[in-house]
C-alpha cells in the first residue's frame, strides 16, 4: 500500500489534485460544523458523517477500473 505522500507525489497531476480538494473540502465542512453546531454529539455526528463522506468520495474516485483480456 502505497503511502499518501507518495501517491500524491507519484501520482498522475489530476489524482493528485483531487485528493488534495477532497482533503480541503473535508477540512472546510468539518470547521463550518464546528462553528454552526454547539451541541457536542451532534457536532461528532457531523464530523464522522464529512469523514465518512470524503472517504466515500475518494474510494468512488480512485477506484481500480477492471480492464478485461481477450483471448485470441
Amino acid at each position: 500500500m502505497k503511502s499518501l505522500i507518495a501517491f500524491i507525489i507519484n501520482g498522475r497531476r489530476n489524482e493528485a489534485l483531487g485528493l488534495l480538494a477532497i482533503g480541503g473540502i473535508v477540512l472546510i465542512c468539518s470547521h463550518i460544523a464546528e462553528r454552526e453546531i454547539a451541541d457536542r454529539a451532534k457536532l461528532e455526528c457531523a464530523n464522522a458523517f464529512v469523514i465518512v463522506a470524503g472517504i466515500a468520495v475518494t474510494a468512488i474516485l480512485f477506484r481500480r477500473r477492471r480492464v478485461e483480456r481477450k483471448c485470441k
